[in-house]
């Protein structure tokens, strides 16, 4: 999803967890708009910029395999988004 389209909500992150950061946003398309929550992955500042490519290759990956996905005990996955943070983050309905 390109970033251009998804826009925070507010300032600071709805909700934070141990891994990540949840962000209430609005997700604006040819369509129309609506709400979407954001899910950043948390990691601490690294130098290592291998460390973190292959980190956010395997956010899209498993992103990839779960866009895939269709039963009613798991959640929709619009796509991923950049902008939150230094990897991908998913965004949900």
């Amino acid at each position: 999803i390109p970033a251009k389209e998804v826009t925070k909500s507010g300032t600071f992150p709805s909700g934070t967890g141990g891994l990540g950061d949840v962000w209430k946003c609005s997700w604006s398309q040819q369509s129309g708009t609506c709400k979407v929550a954001v899910k950043s992955v948390r990691i601490p500042q690294s130098d290592d910029t291998q460390l973190v490519e292959k980190a956010g290759q395997r956010i899209r990956r498993e992103a990839y395999v779960w866009i895939g996905l269709e039963h009613n005990n798991i959640l929709k996955l619009h796509g991923i988004v950049e902008g939150f943070g230094l990897l991908p983050a998913l965004v949900y309905p």
